[in-house]
């Protein structure tokens, strides 16, 4: 395996375990919210939710990496990355950031509609993390899409929050 390939996989490791202590920070910080007296599910509802979701989600990472270490002792073939994806690598770290930043502002200052942004920010992100086709695209528009409006339904139908 090159060092690079092996360097990359390292940094997802350090993601990963980046996420599993920001989950723990949100497990402890539930702890200490009060009990539920009006809602269903209290005030520690959300906290514990995403915290199982980064879980969830660095595990998936972890998954990965060691699929890909076991993968990388069977074959030795290396792909060359296009011009083009090096060209878009430019502008990710500065890109992902902004787009978060531009979302939140959208969604906050200019009351711009959760769903639309969410599927804007989704596609956006893909096509700037992955080689930007027609059918990336497309996918990532159905994923965003199906992603929005099953954190809208969560929020608004168990946490009774509108988020607009």
């Amino acid at each position: 395996m090159p060092i690079s390939r092996h360097k990359a996989l390292m940094h997802d490791v350090y993601l990963a375990i980046g996420a599993l202590f920001l989950a723990g920070m949100l497990f402890y910080g539930a702890m200490g919210l009060p009990a539920p007296r009006f809602e269903p599910m209290g005030s520690a509802a959300l906290p514990q939710i995403l915290g199982g979701l980064i879980v969830f989600l660095a595990l998936l990472l972890l998954l990965n990496v060691w699929r890909k270490l076991q993968a990388a002792g069977e074959t030795a073939s290396e792909e060359k990355p296009s011009t083009e994806a090096q060209g878009l690598a430019k502008f990710r770290p500065l890109g992902v950031p902004a787009c978060l930043v531009i979302y939140v502002g959208a969604l906050d200052f200019l009351q711009a509609p959760f769903v639309i942004s969410t599927i804007a920010l989704v596609v956006v992100l893909g096509m700037l993390l992955s080689k930007p086709t027609l059918r990336m695209a497309l996918i990532f528009a159905l994923f965003g899409l199906v992603l929005s409006v099953s954190i809208n339904l969560v929020f608004t139908h168990f946490l009774f929050v509108d988020l607009g």
